[in-house]
C-alpha cells in the first residue's frame, strides 16, 4: 500500500534530523503502518556530504520500506537526475530542503511527480500496543 499520509511526529523527527545533519545531507528510508509514514530506518554505513547522501541498501532488514527520505542542503526541494534513480525503491519519497521546517519539503512518486501527503496525528501507543499482542501468538 502507497503511504498518503506522515505523522506529524515523524515529520518533526525528519525535520530535526535533516536540521542536525546540515551542511550535510541527511538521507534514510520510510516505514508505513498501512497508509501512514510512521518512522525511518537509519541504515549503518551512511554517509553524506554536502552534496549528496549514500544509503547501504545491503544494510537493509528484511523488511518493506515505504520510500525514502533525504535532505537538500542548498534549499531545492525538487529531484535531481540521481534522485529519480534512486527513487525506484520506494513509493514515496520525500525531499527536505533547507531551512527544514513544515514548508520546505515536497512528496514524490518512483518517477518524480509531486504527490500529496497529509500531516496526520497518529496514536503510536496503539500501535505499540499492536506490536505486543503479535507477539503473545
Amino acid at each position: 500500500m502507497t503511504a498518503k499520509k506522515i505523522a506529524s511526529e515523524t515529520l518533526d523527527f525528519i525535520l530535526a534530523s535533516c536540521k542536525a545533519s546540515h551542511p550535510h545531507e541527511f538521507g534514510a528510508l520510510l516505514e508505513a503502518d498501512g497508509d501512514v509514514i510512521t518512522n525511518i530506518i537509519y541504515l549503518p554505513g551512511t554517509t553524506a556530504t554536502d552534496e549528496s547522501v549514500s544509503l547501504n541498501t545491503w544494510m537493509l532488514p528484511n523488511m518493506k520500506h515505504a520510500g525514502s527520505i533525504h535532505s537538500h542542503p542548498n534549499g531545492a526541494i525538487y529531484p535531481s537526475e540521481e534522485d529519480l534513480i534512486f527513487f525506484q525503491a520506494g513509493d514515496i519519497n520525500l525531499i527536505v530542503g533547507h531551512p527544514y521546517n513544515r514548508t520546505s519539503w515536497k512528496a514524490f512518486d518512483r518517477s518524480g511527480n509531486k504527490v500529496s501527503i497529509e500531516i496526520v496525528d497518529y496514536d503510536f501507543q496503539d500501535d505499540l500496543m499492536d506490536d505486543e499482542m503479535d507477539d503473545d501468538f
